[in-house]
């Protein structure tokens, strides 16, 4: 019905917006790592973190900095928390059709380890 379709669309824009603050601080905070593991208790909630996710893929997770989709490290490792915390729900769950997506997404993000920069492993 439209009303669910008008509530999954705000569950989307929801975890979208816990996405992208997560993203703008390089770290996931308290209150939205327990909105998102709330939400991701539910296959909707599931569904609209991979949505989520494969919106800010092709729209851009961090514009200040992303070359295609190239991360700055914190970036990076704030959304691989988000990832695997999102994948342990999914796997409890027995939910492998957003599960199969994230792990699609998941390969396009990467970031360099630069010589006398910003360090990690690539």
């Amino acid at each position: 019905t439209s009303q669910e379709e008008a509530c999954e669309g705000s569950l989307v824009e929801e975890v979208k917006a816990l996405v992208a603050a997560a993203l703008e601080k390089g770290e996931e905070g308290e209150s939205e790592a327990k909105r998102l593991d709330e939400m991701l208790q539910s296959k909707k909630g599931r569904a609209a973190f991979a949505a989520a996710l494969n919106y800010h893929r092709n729209h851009g997770f961090d514009r200040k900095y992303a070359h295609g989709m190239e991360l700055k490290r914190p970036v990076f490792d704030a959304i691989a928390k988000m990832m695997l915390h999102f994948l342990d729900h999914a796997h409890k769950a027995m939910d492998t059709s957003p599960a199969q997506l994230v792990m699609i997404i998941s390969q396009t993000f990467f970031y360099y380890r630069r010589h006398g920069g910003e360090g990690g492993g690539g």
